[in-house]
């Protein structure tokens, strides 16, 4: 099973939420897994904190993000500037790949429900395309 974490914004909790969900799975034995496939404001050549954070929780360490932009804007801002194309197939067919023979597989968004991935997609079309 796939659960999308969602919020209504950066910084309002989902790391958090996120990792408190899969540490507490972990602790009843469920096969976890989490995973952040979009983030910005990351250092080249070093993890995400979301990711680090996720790691901690999981006691291993995740997936890393499918993209990864060092400045700290929406994600179509950021690939925009990159060159890139944000393609929610792609993240869904990641995650699906990711979630394949576990119980749970926790997948935080960046930025809000609505927070735009590319000019035509968004979090929630996201959430739609993982089962959510």
């Amino acid at each position: 099973m796939i659960v999308t974490v969602v919020g209504t914004g950066t910084d309002v909790g989902k790391t958090f939420v996120t990792a408190a969900l899969a540490a507490a799975l972990r602790r009843r034995g469920v096969d976890v897994a989490a995973w952040k496939p979009v983030a910005s404001g990351v250092t080249p050549g070093e993890p995400a904190a979301d990711a680090s954070e996720l790691a901690a929780a999981l006691g291993r360490p995740i997936e890393p993000p499918l993209h990864s932009f060092e400045p700290p804007l929406s994600p179509h801002l950021a690939a925009r500037r990159a060159g890139v194309a944000i393609d929610i197939d792609a993240l869904a067919a990641r995650a699906h790949a990711l979630a394949a023979g576990r119980a749970v597989t926790l997948v935080e968004t960046a930025g809000g429900l609505l927070s735009p991935l590319s000019d035509t997609t968004t979090n929630a079309d996201l959430a739609r395309a993982l089962g959510g």
